[in-house]
Parts: C-alpha cells; structure tokens; sequence
C-alpha cells in the first residue's frame, strides 16, 4: 500500500512539473527573446542586452501612454466594480429571498458569457449616451463585465461569515452602512482584495470590448499590441517580445503581491 501511495505521489509530482513547464514555456521564451537571446535547439545564440526592454518605445513610440492609459482603466474599473459588488453580495448573502436561489447560476452564466453577447449592447448603449469612444465609457462597461462574477465570489465568501458578528453590531445600535464598512469589511478584507486581483487581471486583459468601444488613441494595450504582429509590416520579435513581457508584468506582479489573499479566498476565508 505504501508502495502505491509512493507511486501516486510521484506521478502527481511528474504531472505538476508537466503543467508548469507547459504554461511557463512560452513566458520564459518570449523573456528569452526579449533579452537578445534566440533559441537555436538546445543552446541560445545572440548576445544578451536590456536594449530591447529600455527601448521600446523607439518600436511603439505610444507605448508608454497606452500601457498609463490600461492601467487607469484596469484600477478605475476594478474600483467600481468592487464598490458596487460588496454591498450587492452582502445583501445577497444575508437577504432570505427565495429569488436569490434563481438569481446565483444567471450570474455565473452572465459572468463566462462571450464578451460579444456584451459588447454590441454596450457599443449601442455608449454611442446613445455620447460615451462612445472615452474612458468613462471603457471604465463602466468594463465594470458592468466583470460585475456578475464579483458579485457571485463575493457573496459565496460573505456566505462563510457568521450573521452572530453583524447581527450583534445591529444590536449595539450600528447603522447598516456601518455594519457593512465597519464590521463586515475588515473581516472580509482577504476576500475583497482577492476578488479585486481577479477583477484586475481580467480588466487588463480585455481585448475584444475595448475594440468594440475604442476608435481613436490611446489603446488598451491588449489592442495596441496587434500593431507588433500586423502583416503590414516585418515582424521584430525581440521588440514584440520585449512589449509582451512588460504588458504581462503589471498583472503577474499584482498576482504575486496578492498571493496570501487568494489563498484566503480558496482555502481560509475565515482565517
């Protein structure tokens, strides 16, 4: 039986080295290239320089205002989308209203719907209200996007969180926006900041709305990055390279920072 169990260990271990190798290939790859070098087999030719990282914007000479501009919408989007989702999830989590039961699975299905079921409404919607085109209408439709799935994480941590702790705060006279800023939120701070991460990742990397919603400079950078791969022009990999590692880095970095957080979310909401 130890046997076995050895065995199964060793092939889980075999199977995680095997995934991770799978997903991070490409990323080390395309850092590889951004750094000068270029696989040739099993050895690397070219000489190793910054120059491609330092110097992009020499290749895209908007870069650093589109990588500002994504960031702006990323952090506003997330902002609003968290703002508007606690207080919902909170009711929803706390409310006895039989229609909630119906309501939770419609926003899990609204929350992995195409982006294009959203992103025609949306462009008619904005083109009415004259926000076609400008970054409070990329912000809000961005919001409304990711708001069913925040709403649904949300609520599903809140769920774990003893009505005992805001239920007794009513009792001592707390206002229900107190108990919801004052007692639930530092409570559920690992959760908020978890679903925040989410929310952000998944902002940064919109591509198909901000198409449908952008006609004129600044770009997100998920769109600007097709001009690094049009076919009216060479392709120069090392600095499409170099563009794609910094693109990806504001959303890895936000990952690692808020690991602790995620791991609450999934393991510990409680903790």
């Amino acid at each position: 039986m130890s046997k076995r169990l050895k065995w199964s260990g060793f092939w889980r271990v075999v199977g995680i080295v095997a995934a991770l190798v799978f997903c991070l290939l490409p990323i080390v790859w395309t850092l590889v290239a951004a750094l000068g070098l270029q696989p040739d087999g099993l050895r690397l030719q070219g000489k190793f320089t910054l120059d491609n990282l330092t110097g992009i914007t020499t290749f895209e000479p908007a870069f650093v205002s589109e990588f500002a501009y994504t960031l702006a919408v990323s952090l506003a989007a997330t902002a609003l989308t968290i703002g508007a989702a606690f207080p919902a999830a909170f009711w929803l989590a706390r409310t006895s209203s039989p229609g909630v039961a119906a309501l939770m699975p419609t926003l899990l299905v609204l929350a992995v719907s195409p982006l294009i079921a959203y992103g025609l409404p949306l462009s008619n919607v904005e083109h009415a209200a004259g926000l076609y085109g400008s970054f409070a209408g990329l912000v809000l439709a961005s919001a409304a996007v990711q708001l069913p799935l925040a709403v649904w994480l949300l609520r599903g941590y809140l769920l774990r969180i003893p009505r005992s702790l805001d239920e007794a705060a009513v009792l001592d006279g707390a206002s229900g926006l107190t108990v919801l800023l004052r007692v639930v939120l530092p409570v559920a701070l690992g959760g908020v900041i978890a679903t925040g991460v989410l929310v952000f990742v998944l902002d940064w990397n919109l591509y198909l709305l901000p198409t449908l919603l952008i006609s004129h400079p600044p770009e997100v950078l998920p769109v600007a990055m097709r001009d690094f791969f049009a076919f009216e022009r060479d392709l120069e990999w090392p600095s499409a390279a170099a563009a794609l590692i910094i693109a990806v880095a504001p959303a890895f970095l936000v990952v690692f920072i808020a690991q602790n957080a995620l791991e609450n979310l999934v393991f510990d909401p409680e903790g």
